[in-house]
């Protein structure tokens, strides 16, 4: 005889089958609600893509994670892990956190200017652009990506809008910003000090 868990209900002695088919609808009922949960989130969440003029660089923003995040590929390799985005400001909080893509525009620019000193008088600013603006249903602030073919470009946008008019001035008090790099042990960064020798310096201190 095969074990009695194997067995219907109806035929183990002292058990109750209605209350085991009863057991058993509302356990599927809850599986598919959360299910039906994470089915939905997972149709909401959007990803928006842009590249740079010649696709080496990819950049994805994304609200996946109910928050903005973002990604960064060169020539399909990930350089750039997901990587939290926002700012968090002394009179309304974060920016970040329950914030979702509302809408997105793409452009994309061609063209040169002149700089009045530098190594090139003519420099061409060519780059293809997104700017998603992410929502929480109260206010809204824009993220602006720009893909060049040597590089990439970002900041942020506060416009102005109905839902900050009793707010006329915003303090930022963080920014949430990450760069996640794979393999951070193997990665070299070089950077160049802001003003360099000045910095700090006062008017009567001689130059170092």
């Amino acid at each position: 005889m095969p074990p009695s868990y194997l067995q219907p209900a109806a035929l183990c002695p002292g058990v109750d089958s209605q209350a085991l088919f009863n057991k058993s609808i509302i356990g599927l009922t809850c599986a598919l609600a959360v299910c039906g949960l994470a089915f939905s989130n997972m149709v909401n969440a959007k990803t928006v893509q842009v590249t740079s003029p010649d696709t080496h660089i990819s950049i994805s923003l994304t609200d996946d994670n109910g928050r903005p995040e973002y990604q960064v590929q060169f020539n399909g390799n990930t350089v750039i892990n997901p990587s939290k985005l926002g700012l968090v400001f002394q009179q309304l909080g974060e920016f970040g956190s329950e914030f979702t893509i509302k809408h997105v525009t793409h452009n994309s620019v061609d063209q040169t200017w002149q700089q009045p000193w530098g190594e090139r008088e003519n420099v061409r600013d060519h780059y293809n652009q997104i700017v998603a603006t992410f929502s929480n249903g109260i206010a809204d602030f824009d993220i602006e990506f720009k893909a060049f073919n040597d590089g990439i470009g970002f900041r942020y946008l506060v416009p102005k809008q109905a839902g900050l008019n009793s707010t006329p001035k915003l303090d930022i008090t963080d920014e949430l910003t990450e760069f996640a790099i794979p393999n951070p042990q193997l990665t070299t960064a070089w950077w160049i000090p802001g003003r360099g020798w000045n910095r700090w310096r006062s008017s009567s201190s001689p130059p170092r």
